[in-house]
């Protein structure tokens, strides 16, 4: 079966400050890394990962560079653009939240 990762990543990331002010969440460094490295990084090794779909908001236009860059599989869809995604098609739901890192 073919894997598709959702990732969310519209929030604007108030509580972290002047950290996100021209930056997204997903994209500030921990560690040497953006978080989204560590989102993505257990997905990318498993050969039915056939799909990454972002929901971005303001800010997505940075997510879309980045992740274009360095990953091959990308869709992007807006944050409004979430009711596009068919419950039918989610059969298995891994909840990570980059709050965690």
């Amino acid at each position: 079966m073919l894997m598709k990762v959702i990732l969310l990543t519209a929030g604007r990331g108030t509580r972290l400050g002047p950290h996100t002010f021209t930056s997204p969440k997903t994209l500030i460094h921990v560690a040497g890394r953006p978080i989204l490295d560590y989102l993505l990084e257990p997905f990318v090794e498993i050969p039915d990962f056939s799909e990454l779909i972002c929901i971005v908001g303001d800010n997505g236009a940075q997510i879309r560079e980045y992740v274009e860059r360095h990953y091959d599989l990308p869709r992007f869809i807006g944050a409004s653009g979430i009711v596009e995604i068919d419950g039918k098609f989610i059969t298995r739901l891994i909840d990570k939240s980059c709050e965690l890192i």
